[in-house]
């Protein structure tokens, strides 16, 4: 039944007749194209996704505990459940759908060691297509995202930074790269509500303090400041956001979900995006 659901899936999204705006026009992260990437990748080696990952990354980089996994109902050993807060008591939060390309890879701190390992000194793969999968994407118009080939580049007090974030339901994962001081950070969570961008920006903090640069001073948003940002926003059509404030500090909801994600302020009028995109 999920095997069937995965290429219902993936049928559906090969019929999409309407899309939010032209190729390159905008840059705006969705699970889309990684789904349909899973479906290139089977087209042309003539394997399942799963099974050429498999073959080709985790095999090779030793990666025994790795595992793609398209169907949710699956056993698996020693394997962290998820949960959330409800009503201030932990509630099991599974992951409800099986899809692969975007999601659906169970590892381990120890297997995504092995990852950042090939990162940081590349046996498996040419160095060109790491290069290629940092360098950002730019739009017709010429302007430049921070957003490469699924990798993020972005610069935190001084400290370039590769990074990207997963999650579905209430898992949550992070690597970061800070690629001049040979530092990779790895976060898993399995607790829907903690923000792993704000945990690994403390640990860089810690660690790499010598290159610390200090930020431009600026007012922190309180009170009534602060509460001008609450309400629902329509990022573009049929998706919409939440944005509360509680304790003088700004949260962000999907709409129609519960879990909240603080959103940090770093700058006078700009805030990072905690949340790991899996929506």
């Amino acid at each position: 039944m999920e095997k069937y659901y995965v290429k219902e899936l993936q049928k559906k999204l090969l019929n999409i007749k309407q899309v939010s705006f032209k190729a390159g026009e905008e840059h705006f992260y969705n699970n889309t194209g990684f789904i349909l990437l899973s479906v290139i990748i089977e087209r042309v080696g003539k394997k399942s996704f799963k099974q050429q990952l498999k073959e080709r990354i985790f095999v090779p980089l030793k990666m025994d505990n790795t595992r793609v996994i398209d169907n949710k109902n699956t056993v698996i050993k020693n394997k962290a459940y998820s949960y959330k807060i409800q009503d201030s008591t932990y509630v099991n939060n599974p992951a409800k759908l099986s899809s692969i390309g975007s999601s659906g890879i169970f590892t381990t701190i120890d297997d995504l060691g092995l990852w950042v390992k090939n990162y940081q000194n590349i046996t498996l793969g040419k160095v060109e297509f790491y290069t290629k999968m940092q360098t950002l994407t730019t739009l017709n118009s010429g302007k430049k995202t921070n957003y490469g080939l699924g990798l993020q580049v972005d610069t935190y007090k001084g400290i370039d930074v590769v990074f990207h974030g997963g999650g579905t339901e209430s898992y949550r994962s992070y690597i970061l790269h800070a690629p001049e001081h040979q530092l990779s950070l790895i976060f898993l969570s399995n607790k829907g509500d903690m923000s792993g961008l704000d945990i690994m920006y403390g640990v860089l903090e810690i660690i790499l303090k010598d290159s610390i640069q200090k930020e431009k001073a600026f007012t922190v948003l309180k009170g009534n400041e602060l509460k001008k940002l609450e309400g629902t926003y329509q990022m573009f059509p049929g998706k919409y956001y939440n944005f509360i404030v509680e304790n003088d500090k700004l949260y962000f909801q999907f709409f129609g979900f519960s879990d909240k994600y603080h959103f940090p302020q770093r700058g006078a009028n700009t805030f990072d995006y905690p949340v790991p995109h899996h929506k």
